[in-house]
């Protein structure tokens, strides 16, 4: 009798080979991050393609309720963030975590302004406004 063996679940070509200099995607991602900072544009191209579905895939597991488009919005706003404050990246930590914390407080806003226009707390009225006539800048009628 013959047994099968599982199939490994990965294969070892699909691991980053030490002979031709491949990195992993995590190490890649660190690697832009340190040329981004130093101001190279096309970096952040490679670094988008890297990037942008693992943050998409993120946004959409924190939130359930986003739905796709909601996902993208957020992994945009993500990496606009970053690219504009990537100065602030002091490199004491993952490049990765800290795109994913902006990426967890962008969602965070997405929500909450989704959820108070869900309320309609945008149709909120001053309380001075209520039953008050327009003026149209004068003064009203005396008794």
């Amino acid at each position: 009798m013959i047994a099968c063996l599982p199939s490994p679940p990965c294969a070892p070509e699909s691991f980053p080979d030490a002979s031709t200099n491949e990195r992993a995607p995590g190490e890649e991602l660190e690697a832009l991050a340190g040329d981004c900072a130093a101001g190279d544009f096309a970096a952040w191209n490679a670094l988008f393609t890297i990037a942008w579905p693992v943050l998409v895939k993120f946004v959409h597991r924190l939130y359930h309720s986003f739905d796709a488009q909601d996902a993208e919005d957020v992994a945009q706003a993500s990496l606009e963030a970053a690219l504009q404050n990537i100065r602030s990246f002091s490199g004491a930590g993952s490049f990765r975590g800290w795109l994913f914390g902006i990426a967890a407080r962008q969602a965070a806003s997405f929500h909450r302004l989704r959820s108070t226009r869900q309320r309609g707390a945008g149709l909120i009225v001053a309380l001075h406004q209520v039953g008050a006539p327009p003026s149209h800048g004068r003064s009203p009628p005396g008794p």
